[in-house]
């Protein structure tokens, strides 16, 4: 069971998309199997949005922001509940939760991207202060529910019989991955990306 005070999500590759990738929620889960609640101060990510294509812009304000993925609305397909970020040349899509003090984490379940499934995350490795734990691949969303993905780092019989039908396999090393995402990018015509944009105006209350 890692312990830690940051827990790195490096997003490897999408379902299909080049130019955006996105989730729809993160839960972590101590020792204990509790749920851990997070606020604004415990994520970030890098790019940070959507929003740091139009930084200083009246166009900056997609609400698709990192704070999304912590805010307990995991199975919205609208995209008012989510996080996504552009895709850039020779940058790894990184998402942070940061803790004050040294973390154990026995579970973290993952909602992958609902409004645009091409757009979903597809091969991740998750590093925690630094020393890769994990790698693995999301599943796609395909219908109009949005299951989740489990990361399960307990043995616990109660954890993983109740998570058996959601949990990743650990893939182990990430070198084939990280070759994947070196040659996305020498393919990809980053002038070409399409806009996206679901306005804070247009945020459900």
């Amino acid at each position: 069971m890692p312990n830690g005070f940051i827990y790195e999500f490096q997003l490897h590759s999408t379902h299909g998309d080049a130019y955006y990738i996105g989730l729809n929620g993160l839960e972590f889960y101590d020792e204990h199997g509790e749920f851990i609640g997070l606020t604004e101060q415990n994520i970030a990510a890098y790019p940070h949005s959507v929003n740091s294509l139009n930084s200083g812009t009246d166009n900056d304000n997609d609400v698709r922001t990192p704070d999304k993925l912590i805010d307990g609305e995991n199975d919205e397909i609208d995209g008012t509940h989510c996080w996504i970020a552009p895709i850039l040349a020779n940058v790894i899509n990184r998402i942070f939760v940061i803790f004050d003090r040294p973390t154990s984490v026995s579970m973290i379940k993952i909602w992958n991207y609902a409004k645009t499934p091409n757009r979903g995350v597809r091969e991740f490795s998750l590093l925690v202060d630094d020393l890769l734990v994990w790698t693995g691949i999301l599943d796609k969303i395909d219908e109009k529910q949005v299951p989740f993905n489990t990361i399960l780092f307990s043995d616990e019989r109660i954890l993983t019989e109740h998570e058996k039908q959601s949990v990743l396999e650990n893939k182990g090393s990430p070198d084939n991955i990280s070759s994947q995402t070196s040659n996305r990018d020498q393919t990809v015509d980053y002038s070409q990306r399409p806009t996206t944009s679901v306005p804070r105006n247009n945020k459900r209350r």
